[in-house]
C-alpha cells in the first residue's frame, strides 16, 4: 500500500508540474538557445521542433545558418557573435534561422518607409533598433 501511495505521488508530480511540459525538440538544442526556441514555438503555435542547434564558428559575415539534408535539420550559430549580441539580436537570429528550418521560408529583402528592413527573413540581420521599433509587425510578418 505504501508503494502505491509513493508511486501515485511521484506520478502526480511528474504530470502536474509547471506550465505544462512541451518538448522543444527531438534533436539537440544548446541550452543557450532554449528560451528563444520556446518563444518561437509560442508565436508559431507549434508544439515542438526537430532541429539540432549548436555553436559553430562561421566565416565571413555569417552569424548563423540553417542546414538541411532530407529530414535532418541543423542550425549553427557563431559563438563569438552570440556572446557579444543583445537579447533582441539573439532573438532575431534564432527566429530567422528557425524561419528557414521550421517554417520553410526563404529570404525576403525589402525596406520599410523608415529605412528599416522589411522582414526578419531579410538576408541581412535587421538589428535590435528596428526589431524593437516594429516588433509586432515583424512577428505578424514572420508567422
Amino acid at each position: 500500500m505504501l508503494r502505491l501511495i509513493l508511486l501515485l505521488s511521484v506520478s502526480s508530480m511528474l504530470i502536474g508540474c509547471g506550465n505544462g511540459f512541451r518538448p522543444i525538440n527531438v534533436g539537440v538544442v544548446d541550452p543557450e538557445f532554449e528560451p528563444y526556441v520556446e518563444l518561437f514555438l509560442d508565436y508559431a503555435n507549434i508544439p515542438s521542433i526537430n532541429v539540432d542547434m549548436y555553436f559553430n564558428n562561421q566565416s565571413g559575415n555569417v552569424i548563423g545558418v540553417c542546414k538541411t539534408r532530407g529530414n535532418e535539420k541543423k542550425i549553427e550559430i557563431d559563438g563569438v557573435w552570440w556572446y557579444s549580441a543583445s537579447e533582441l539580436d539573439r532573438e532575431i537570429l534564432i527566429f530567422h534561422e528557425l524561419g528557414h528550418c521550421v517554417l520553410g521560408q526563404g529570404h525576403r529583402n525589402y525596406t520599410l518607409s523608415d529605412g528599416c528592413r522589411g522582414s526578419v527573413m531579410d538576408e541581412y540581420h535587421i538589428g535590435a533598433y528596428c526589431y524593437e521599433k516594429h516588433y509586432d509587425y515583424y512577428l505578424e510578418e514572420l508567422f
